[in-house]
C-alpha cells in the first residue's frame, strides 16, 4: 500500500473514532449541553432557568426562578396549597447524577400531596458550594413565596461558608455559562481530569483554615434568615447533614454552631444522621463521594421521621 493512502485511511479512522467519540459523549453521556450558570452581584451565582437537561441518563431541571423544581404560581391562587420552601447547596440540589424525580425535595412534594389530598409545591433553592449567605441574598431578592414552612439544610462546613465573589462563572469548568460546541470539549475539560468513569463533583470543602471573619458572616445570615422567616409567621426547620467522615466522632465545630444558634432561637432542629446511621451500619451505600447523598440518600432525607413530623400543614 502506497504511503499516501495509508495516511488517508489513517486520517479517515482519526475522523470516524472523533465522530464516534462526539456521538457517545452527547447522546449516551450526554455531554455537550450542561446546566448554564450565570454571575449575581449579590446571591454570587446562579443557575440558568427555565432549562431542563438530560445528562449521565437523569433529567436536570430549573425553572425562571433558578430552582432545581418545576413551575408554579409565585402568588399562591389556591388557599389549600401547601407550600415547603427548603434551602441548602449540593447535598439538597442533587447535581447531574441525581434525576429530578429522585430529588428529596421532589419526593416530598409528591408525598405530600398524596398524604394530605392537597396541591402542594416543594421549592428546591440551592446550588454546589452555596452557605448560608448565598440563600438569605437569594430569599431577600425573591421571598419567601408564601411558604408555609422553611427548611434549612446545613452541613458542618456551612458554618464558615461565606462567598468570596471571586469569579469562577465561565472560567471554573464547574459553572460554565455557556453550551461548548463539541461535547468532547467538555469530557476533556471537566471530567476526564477527574478520571472518568467518576463523574461526580468534587466535595465542596472548605480550607482547613477558612478565610478570618468566615464563621460571622455565615452564622450571622443563618441567624438574619431564620429572624427574616419568623417575623413573617413562617415556622422554620434546621436539618443537619453529616459528611461521611463524621460518623461515630466527636461533634464537629460546624454542626456545634449551627446547634447552639438553633436552640438560641428555639428552632426544632433535625439531624439526618439518626436515619442515616442506622442504614450505613446495614451496608447500604448512601453517598456518591464524601459528602453528597446518591439516590438512595436522597430517599433517607425525605423519609427522616424526625423531619417529616415537624413539617407544619396548616
Amino acid at each position: 500500500m502506497r504511503r499516501p493512502r495509508k495516511i488517508a485511511l489513517s486520517l479517515a479512522s482519526l475522523v470516524l473514532l472523533f465522530f464516534a467519540l462526539e456521538l457517545f459523549c452527547r447522546f449516551y453521556l450526554g455531554l455537550g449541553d450542561p446546566p448554564l450558570s450565570r454571575p449575581d452581584p449579590e446571591i454570587e451565582y446562579m443557575f440558568v432557568g427555565p432549562r431542563t437537561y438530560h445528562r449521565f441518563g437523569n433529567t436536570v431541571s430549573y425553572n425562571s426562578l433558578s430552582m432545581r423544581s418545576r413551575e408554579f404560581d409565585h402568588r399562591r391562587k389556591n388557599p389549600d396549597e401547601l407550600r415547603i420552601l427548603v434551602v441548602g447547596d449540593s447535598v439538597i440540589n442533587g447535581g447531574a447524577l441525581t434525576d429530578q424525580k429522585d430529588l428529596a425535595t421532589t419526593r416530598l412534594e409528591r408525598h405530600l400531596a398524596d398524604e394530605f389530598h392537597r396541591p402542594t409545591i416543594v421549592m428546591n433553592v440551592s446550588a454546589g458550594s452555596w452557605g448560608p449567605p448565598n440563600y438569605l441574598a437569594y430569599v431577600k431578592r425573591n421571598g419567601t413565596f408564601e411558604a408555609n414552612a422553611l427548611i434549612i439544610v446545613v452541613s458542618s462546613h456551612d458554618a464558615a461558608d461565606a462567598p468570596t465573589f471571586e469569579p469562577i462563572v465561565g472560567i471554573s469548568p464547574d459553572f460554565p455559562d455557556h453550551t461548548p460546541t463539541l461535547a468532547l470539549t467538555e469530557a476533556l475539560t471537566r471530567y476526564l481530569p477527574r478520571y472518568l468513569p467518576h463523574f461526580g463533583a468534587a466535595p465542596a470543602v472548605l480550607p482547613p483554615d477558612p478565610p478570618q471573619g468566615a464563621f460571622d458572616q455565615s452564622m450571622g445570615a443563618f441567624r438574619e434568615l431564620i429572624e427574616l422567616a419568623e417575623s413573617r409567621h413562617i415556622p422554620v426547620i434546621v436539618a443537619q447533614h453529616f459528611e461521611l467522615s463524621e460518623y461515630d466522632k466527636p461533634e464537629t465545630e460546624g454542626h456545634r454552631l449551627f446547634r447552639l444558634a438553633a436552640d438560641d432561637l428555639h428552632v426544632p432542629q433535625v439531624e439526618l444522621s439518626e436515619t442515616f446511621a442506622p442504614a450505613l451500619k446495614a451496608g447500604k451505600t448512601l453517598y456518591r463521594d464524601a459528602i453528597h447523598p446518591n439516590a438512595e440518600g436522597q430517599v433517607l432525607m425525605e423519609q427522616a421521621k424526625s423531619l417529616r413530623e415537624r413539617i407544619p400543614t396548616q
